[in-house]
């Protein structure tokens, strides 16, 4: 059996892969963007909590004015879409050094393994 690809384990990658499908999935307007959907919620839990306080701020502001004439449905479909993406990745590149500096992940390595 061929060892898995470095590139098919980062999460970063699936997190993009998931990002794309829900949006070309929702923009067709197809009934299973739902089935892309929760990988991409699961996936970017970090990025989600991080942009939903901000983003909550944002729409209770801008609750009583109506929707700019050049931010279309699709625009605000992409836009929710990227910036958790986004954030769940910049964490992501943050948080290795820090797990590799405590040494978290060396519990996992047996001896002779």
């Amino acid at each position: 059996m061929p060892p898995i690809s470095h590139f098919l384990l980062n999460l970063n990658f699936w997190r993009t892969v998931t990002a794309g499908a829900v949006i070309i999935l929702e923009t067709n307007g197809s009934p299973l963007w739902w089935a892309a959907a929760v990988p991409w919620v699961l996936l970017n839990l970090p990025g989600l909590l991080l942009t939903t306080i901000p983003g909550l701020l944002l729409l209770a502001v801008a609750a009583g004015t109506a929707q700019a004439d050049w931010m279309s449905d699709s625009f605000l479909i992409i836009l929710c879409l990227a910036l958790p993406t986004a954030a769940s990745m910049v964490l992501s590149c943050c948080w290795h050094p820090l797990f590799r500096r405590t040494g978290i992940f060396d519990q996992f390595h047996y001896p002779g393994a």
